[in-house]
């Protein structure tokens, strides 16, 4: 696999003084961080992280732009197909980022899986690093670790596949680990939090620990 290198430098979505950073999906994720097509639009969610983190954290804004949606959802999966996952609808704000050049297109941030009671914006709101959105909720594929999914994209059309999403690298300010998911799964092997282990109990229940 080719890697891009991230162009895109943001800050945390979340404090981590609050709660630790623990990526349950990252890059390449075998679970939903990869390329799909729904409802006749091709989503390119490669480059995609989901952040463990228990529901009701406070999510704050990872760049500066302005909210230009706000989604909300209609209900939960938890279990590990796709198919059933990609049904449910997960609250979001996207938030465009007009700052952000070198990409063919508008840059938009997602942040979903919120509490659509917590929403704390509301569209054309410019924000700024850090300030609060909304909180984690149990809102759309959440699968069995609740968690805040953020990636960053833009979208073209292709006249011969019709609208496509492509997803972008990126990397957070502070944070030096694992990307891609293969790596973060070998780098947590090991690891003995209670958190850590009950990842991977999952991953090797579903056959995606591989020889790691």
């Amino acid at each position: 696999m080719n890697k891009i290198s991230p162009i895109i430098e943001a800050e945390l979505p979340f404090d981590p003084k609050q709660n630790e950073v623990v990526i349950s999906q990252g890059f390449n994720g075998p679970y939903s961080h990869n390329i799909s097509s729904v409802r006749r639009c091709r989503y390119d969610l490669r480059y995609a992280l989901d952040f463990a983190l228990p529901l009701g954290t406070q999510v704050s804004a990872a760049c500066r732009g302005i909210v230009s949606f706000i989604i909300r959802g209609n209900g939960y999966y938890e279990g590990c197909d796709p198919s059933e996952g990609r049904k449910v609808k997960a609250s979001s704000i996207i938030i465009s980022h007009p700052d952000i050049n070198g990409f063919p297109k508008m840059i938009f941030s997602h942040y979903q899986h919120l509490d659509p009671e917590s929403i704390q914006v509301k569209p054309h709101d410019i924000v700024e690093p850090g300030q609060p959105l909304a909180k984690t909720g149990r809102v759309g594929w959440v699968g069995e670790i609740p968690h805040l999914h953020l990636h960053f994209q833009y979208h073209e059309i292709n006249h011969d596949q019709g609208p496509l999403v492509t997803s972008i690298p990126f990397k957070l300010k502070g944070h030096e680990g694992d990307y891609e998911d293969e790596e973060l799964i070998r780098g947590m092997v090991g690891d003995s939090r209670e958190l850590v282990q009950r990842i991977l109990s999952i991953r090797r229940r579903d056959g995606l620990l591989l020889n790691k």
